[in-house]
């Protein structure tokens, strides 16, 4: 199981390309998900997509009319629906005064800008604040003595590295474990309890106390985090259907019978993943309704897994 890449639907291209290209330090690249894929994910045909690249990692963006677009709740970072991409950054500084420039009208999450939270919760410098379409994006800067592996080998003079995971708040974090350990087949690679006043900060949140778990994916990053906040607001009223998701995470999967077996024995009993026209494709949803694009490794070349 890998993560491929993450899928956001905005209101203008021309917009989001500015605001990631110019603000994040993203580039323009090659490719992207089929026409078809995207239409059956977000229940419409896009009016355009761009895929963009940081290092190697890829966010893909799909243009639709703004009243096209589900609503995106504003309830704060500890809400259920909250999903977060997370750039790492070499000058936590430099990265945040650039962000600060070029998007003077920026919609801040964090309170009194980055925060460096203590040994105990990573020792990272961090913000989090809103793209132009609402979707929550983080700067992450690692201590120079802490530095994983992935973004050590870096030696460009770049502000911004790459994508190194995207976050997926939920509702109960034990609950969240097993789908993504024992379903899809993941491993945990880091859990520890994030809490205190830099970390209420980070969140704007009043008393924050976060479960984080990291999942190891077959490389590095991007991997996924889950974010089960202790006393957070509760999930949204269930409704009838899945609805078209703000985000969608694309994975790719070695062996998608054997993914399909787990589904159908899961317990308790998994919302059925949705087959699409593309053979060794399926939309499905976690527990906590994230959206998940289900890929056989082969569908897609390999020209655009890197």
């Amino acid at each position: 199981m890998q993560v491929c890449r993450l899928l956001r639907p905005v209101a203008s291209l021309q917009r989001s390309i500015g605001f990631y290209c110019d603000a994040l330090g993203f580039a323009v690249d090659d490719g992207g998900t089929d026409a078809a894929l995207l239409e059956a994910v977000f229940g419409q045909m896009p009016r355009g997509s761009i895929l963009l690249r940081l290092g190697a990692q890829r966010l893909e963006l799909a243009e639709f009319a703004a009243d096209a677009l589900p609503p995106l709740p504003d309830r704060g970072a500890g809400d259920p629906r909250f999903q977060h991409i997370a750039v790492v950054v070499r000058d936590m500084g430099q990265a945040w005064a650039r962000l600060q420039t070029q998007a003077p009208m920026l919609h801040a999450i964090t309170l009194g800008g980055p925060q460096r939270l203590p040994p105990a919760s990573g020792g990272v410098t961090a913000c989090k604040f809103r793209d132009p379409d609402g979707h929550p994006v983080e700067l992450l800067a690692y201590p120079e003595e802490a530095v994983p592996a992935a973004w050590q080998a870096d030696a460009g003079t770049a502000v911004a590295l790459g994508i190194d995971h995207s976050a997926l708040c939920v509702v109960d974090a034990e609950r969240a474990l097993r789908f993504y350990r024992d379903t899809l087949g993941m491993a945990v690679s880091s859990r520890q309890l994030n809490h205190g006043a830099a970390q209420a900060r980070l969140d704007g949140l009043p008393d924050a106390q976060v479960d984080v778990i990291g999942l190891a994916p077959a490389r590095p990053t991007p991997h996924l985090e889950l974010l089960g906040y202790r006393g957070g607001p509760p999930p949204y009223p269930a409704a009838a259907g899945s609805p078209r998701p703000r985000s969608c995470t694309m994975l790719l999967v070695d062996d998608m019978a054997a993914l399909q077996a787990r589904w159908r024995s899961a317990v308790p009993p998994l919302e059925p993943m949705r087959p699409l026209p593309q053979p060794g494709a399926a939309l499905a949803h976690d527990p906590d309704g994230h959206a998940l694009l289900l890929c056989q490794t082969t569908l897609l070349s390999h020209a655009h897994l890197t």
